[in-house]
């Protein structure tokens, strides 16, 4: 099978790696949309577009030559610029959540049910593993002596919302005596919200660490597998960066229940969802700090958690996974096209 991936842009790292486990079951290319002609589509057996320009490409290779055409929408509604019929007209629409789903069909009710597949987005298992080293967490500021800290609590994340970060800068006081709270962000909403309330913590003798610099990928890594918990508040329902690192590392994570993450985090299993905090964030502050202080209080029961995050990262988010599961949705279109070409040519019956 032949199946081209279609992107703006050729050095996307998650294209290339899903592409290279894809390879494993198919013959991929992946093509950047601007500059690859849909004639250059004809001899491929399916169009897979990840954007909603792309969808166009893709869209015009259906037409023109029958090409079984996935799409992966980057949103829930296509720009004023963009065709709404290439969404409507896909053979199958595949989309990384169960809450992405639901929303697009509410949103477009014209889809069937049949045509929309939910497959979670792959996860660089490989840069983000369990790794007990500490060298890289002095240059950082935190301190891994047990006679200092008793208990480590992260937040890791690019660009967290300033909302997220007071509430969390909220919670950190209601703490466990003895827990150091290191956070890794940076960005404006960042910086607004260490000037807020990080000083005030400190003077009141919060153990907190800002890294206000983006640390490499060895230093988070160690950093998560050090952490007791790593915390996903309230508005940064982004998985990756947060809830899949941190499983992967095999730490178990207390989040808020809401988007991405009630699928990411099963709630009890491998972390603990709490209530989104709405117009009460005193409330929300102290379900949050409730939530990490159970695990911390109970090192067995986190233990157990973050072993089963890690097993449940390796066998449904990695890139392995989601090729395999794309894999078979190529499949499936492939065999619906020979289907209906079959139709077409066979004589009917009487």
């Amino acid at each position: 099978m032949r199946v081209a991936l279609l992107t703006e842009n050729r050095d996307d790292l998650r294209t290339a790696a899903l592409a290279r486990h894809l390879r494993r079951y198919a013959d991929v290319e992946v093509l950047r949309a601007g500059t690859a002609p849909t004639r250059d589509l004809a001899g491929v057996d399916v169009v897979h577009s990840h954007t909603w320009d792309t969808g166009l490409a893709g869209h015009l290779a259906k037409c023109q030559h029958g090409v079984p055409h996935v799409l992966t929408p980057p949103g829930l509604e296509p720009p004023a610029r963009t065709r709404r019929g290439a969404l409507l007209v896909a053979d199958r629409i595949v989309v990384g959540s169960f809450q992405m789903r639901a929303e697009l069909m509410r949103r477009h009710r014209e889809l069937a049910p049949r045509r929309v597949t939910v497959v979670h987005g792959g996860f660089d298992t490989q840069a983000y593993h369990p790794d007990e080293g500490t060298g890289a967490l002095a240059a950082l500021g935190v301190r891994t002596d047990p006679a200092a800290v008793r208990h480590t609590v992260a937040c890791v994340g690019r660009d967290l919302p300033e909302a997220a970060l007071l509430n969390l800068l909220r919670a950190a006081p209601r703490l466990l005596p003895g827990t150091q709270v290191v956070i890794c962000a940076s960005g404006p909403e960042a910086e607004r919200a260490h000037g807020e309330l990080a000083a005030a913590l400190r003077a009141e003798g919060c153990d907190l660490v800002w890294v206000r610099r983006t640390p490499s990928p060895r230093a988070v890594r160690q950093l998560l597998t050090f952490a007791d918990v790593s915390v996903c508040p309230a508005g940064h329902d982004a998985p990756e960066p947060a809830a899949l690192a941190a499983m992967a590392c095999g730490t178990p994570v207390v989040a808020t229940k809401a988007g991405c993450l009630t699928e990411v985090v099963h709630d009890g299993v491998t972390g603990l969802l709490v209530p989104p905090p709405g117009a009460h964030p005193e409330i929300y502050a102290k379900d949050l700090a409730d939530g990490i202080n159970s695990l911390l209080a109970d090192p067995q029961k986190a233990a157990w958690m973050g072993e089963t995050g890690l097993a449940r990262t390796e066998r449904e988010f990695t890139f392995e996974a989601a090729a395999e599961r794309l894999y078979a949705v190529y499949e499936a279109v492939s065999e619906n096209k020979v289907k209906a070409q079959r139709m077409k040519t066979e004589p009917i019956r009487t």
